[in-house]
């Protein structure tokens, strides 16, 4: 099945956010041990020149990343997007907490480190729950679900929907649909329908890959759904 390639990404994303909760925990720890024995910083001037370059660099490349992230909907650059994030606001809350410092608050460094380390900490969760929704086929966009139901109910011959099921695959989106028609209905005019649900859901849903319509006869609501089936 081809779509599940598309979710290398996805692990690559789960994989990038277990190693930050790592990089998070290591940092925060350091920052505690500092806490407890405040020391000098050594050349702060230059401490301050390096973190607001690199501040602003990571800030251009993050907002460089999240606008194709968001165009092309791609889960493992967004994961970056928000990392290069990250990194621009911790290197601008380490810049405030070596400059806090040089006038002789030696806490603030420590200080600094564990707020950069929860903030670590925040990207990485927010990262393993969508990339782990992905990789279990959960999907939760009530919109999106919610419009691809409009555009089906809108076609004339549409009577009912019997069950919709989305999943994404990188970064597009797949589905199964049944719809119900009229059981008086060729199997000629069934296709001819869901071809064109197909069609036109397609056309109207960015990032929708595949939709597979399947026609089934609609249910009297006066009898029992298996009395409908029945031979």
């Amino acid at each position: 099945f081809q779509f599940g390639y598309y979710k290398v990404e996805s692990f690559t994303a789960l994989i990038t956010a277990i190693i930050l909760v790592g990089v998070s925990s290591y940092i925060f720890l350091r920052s505690y041990r500092a806490l407890q024995n405040p020391v000098p910083i050594h050349l702060a001037p230059a401490a301050l020149i390096v973190l607001l370059a690199a501040g602003l660099g990571s800030l251009y490349r993050a907002l460089q990343m999240r606008r194709v992230a968001n165009k092309y909907n791609i889960l493992s650059l967004r994961v970056d997007a928000r990392n290069s994030i990250k990194d621009s606001s911790s290197s601008f809350v380490a810049f405030a907490s070596v400059l806090v410092s040089t006038f002789g608050i030696q806490h603030a460094d420590a200080i600094g480190g564990m707020l950069i380390a929860i903030y670590i900490l925040t990207v990485a969760y927010v990262a393993l729950r969508e990339s782990s929704l992905v990789l279990l086929d959960e999907f939760h966009e009530p919109d999106l679900s919610h419009e691809i139901e409009h555009l089906i109910r809108a076609h004339v011959d549409v009577k009912g929907i019997r069950d919709l099921r989305l999943r994404r695959a990188g970064p597009f989106v797949v589905g199964l649909l049944e719809v119900e028609v009229e059981g008086s209905m060729t199997l000629n005019e069934a296709h001819e329908v869901a071809t064109q649900l197909e069609a036109s859901v397609k056309a109207r849903i960015t990032g929708l890959r595949r939709l597979v319509v399947t026609p089934v006869p609609v249910v009297d609501p006066h009898k029992h759904p298996h009395e409908h089936y029945a031979p």
